[in-house]
């Protein structure tokens, strides 16, 4: 295909080439940028970036698409062709079945009287389908002359090549930011997440407690403000937030630089972590409440005025961050999901990003590099803080010191880790439970009967829930059911075995 318009003179035009000459014009009315201008075909860039080719069919059709189709990268392909018949069909179908591109070339065929065809699979996308509706109302009608077209076209091309002009000034412009932060942030998620399975498993209420999730009542300790944000429940929950963060924190540290980045992610994650708090949330951990100040700063960033983005870039990213917000909001509505949490943290990064107004491209300047390191040292000191305060490896030390407790009212007594032993509670007639579920290694429930006397079936085993380890055995004149909360602690069985053989009544 050359790079050329067609001649001044081109003779008495065919039907086909009064629908071809129309259709060009109104996808150029349509918001489309010719790419290149052939004497038989033209490559339009559309509004989301994807490719339209307008084509008339010719013997080497089949071979023009396949030139396109090896270039697409991830875009679609959108091919119009133009003939009088539609016998160019079956050369072109069969080529593309063979090509491991097919999937991402839609293709459509437009006869003189504006008939249309529709490959299987094909979609119209944002351009074809106001286009292809007017030519149906008017097959053939207001197609400009050649020399109009050739002149629009040109004049077209021009103002597309002043914008990709524009949109390498601005890449240059990026180039200095590289994403410095993210890859550092989502090392420390992966490696709580570690510590997480090390100390108890990610699902496991006392670790996370310990590790500093969010839970109600913890504005007495700051560092919950912070380090739910490094915390998450499983792998699928890691991934799904990691994943998040490596696209949307890289594309916006490039954006605007590492001091705003930081510091828009840690004021999300402040009001999320302390909005869940407040709400009374049982227990919440993610980087979900960061992402969603960062979905907002994005969002404040492609409706900003002024020449912050090139115009060519602030459609898809404004369509971009519409859908991101759309989708978050949904999620935020699922079961076990903090909906307080996920606004606390938009309105975090929004009130971030108006008292900051970072600047698109701006240069990496002294007051930035002092965000940066305050937000590195408030990191680190609520991580170790938290730690040391919580301190998850004592959930699987083995018990050293045991201690014999008697529950209230007298009724029972046993023998039991030192550590839970002050937190001893009356568990019906005959019967005790220590141990926080939120803190402890474990949570213990202890019921005792003396031969003859009934139970109503409370010393049965059947239908404990997952993760709760049961024993059964005889004490000193008493038959004994001891369940252990075990999900944190290798040593549960141990514990309850010894529990039982240690029962009093």
């Amino acid at each position: 295909m050359t790079d050329r318009p067609p001649s001044a003179d081109p003779g008495p035009a065919a039907p086909a080439s009064r629908v071809f000459r129309q259709f060009v014009a109104l996808a150029l009315d349509a918001g489309a940028r010719p790419a290149h201008w052939g004497a038989s075909a033209v490559v339009l860039v559309q509004p989301d970036g994807d490719p339209l080719l307008a084509v008339e069919a010719g013997p080497g059709l089949a071979d023009l698409v396949a030139r396109f189709g090896e270039r697409l990268g991830r875009s679609k392909l959108r091919v119009v062709v133009f003939a009088p018949d539609l016998g160019w069909r079956g050369p072109v179908a069969n080529r593309l079945r063979a090509e491991r591109y097919r999937r991402r070339i839609h293709v459509f065929g437009i006869d003189p009287e504006g008939g249309l065809w529709k490959a299987p699979g094909a979609s119209p996308g944002p351009v074809l389908p106001e286009v292809l509706a007017r030519i149906a109302d008017a097959p053939g009608a207001g197609a400009p002359a050649p020399e109009d077209l050739a002149r629009r076209l040109a004049e077209s091309r021009r103002a597309f090549e002043a914008e990709q002009a524009d949109i390498g000034r601005f890449r240059e412009r990026l180039a200095p930011n590289r994403a410095v932060a993210t890859p550092a942030l989502l090392a420390l998620m992966v490696v709580a997440w570690l510590g997480e399975e090390a100390w108890g498993g990610s699902h496991t209420t006392a670790t996370l407690t310990r590790m500093g999730a969010a839970i109600p009542g913890g504005f007495a300790e700051p560092w919950r403000l912070l380090t739910p944000a490094f915390l998450h429940a499983g792998i699928v929950h890691l991934a799904f937030n990691g994943f998040a963060l490596w696209n949307l924190g890289r594309f916006f540290e490039r954006l605007v630089g590492t001091g705003p980045t930081v510091a828009v992610l840690l004021a999300a994650a402040v009001g999320g972590n302390a909005a869940a708090m407040a709400a009374g949330d049982a227990v919440m951990i993610g980087a979900s409440t960061a992402l969603w100040g960062l979905l907002v700063a994005l969002a404040w960033v492609a409706w900003r005025r002024g020449p912050q983005l090139p115009a060519p870039m602030r459609r898809p990213l404004r369509n971009a961050a519409r859908a991101n917000l759309l989708l978050c909001l949904v999620i935020s509505f699922f079961p076990g999901i903090s909906l307080l949490g996920h606004l606390g943290g938009a309105l975090g990064g929004l009130l971030a990003v108006l008292a900051l107004r970072p600047e698109v491209g701006a240069a990496r300047s002294f007051g930035w590099r002092v965000v940066e390191a305050a937000s590195a040292v408030g990191i680190a000191v609520s991580l170790r803080v938290g730690l040391l305060h919580g301190q998850p490896w004592k959930l699987m030390e083995p018990a050293k010191d045991w201690t014999r407790v008697t529950a209230p009212g007298g009724a029972l007594s046993v023998e039991l880790p030192a550590d839970l032993a002050a937190s001893v509670e009356a568990e019906g007639p005959g019967g005790l439970a220590a141990g926080d579920i939120t803190r402890d290694a474990a949570v213990i429930e202890v019921l005792a009967r003396r031969p003859g006397e009934d139970a109503g079936g409370g010393l049965s085993l059947a239908g404990l829930p997952s993760g709760m380890r049961g024993w059964t055995a005889a004490g000193d004149g008493v038959d004994v059911r001891v369940v252990v909360d075990g999900r944190t602690h290798p040593d549960a069985d141990t514990w309850a075995e010894r529990i039982a053989a240690s029962a009093r009544r």
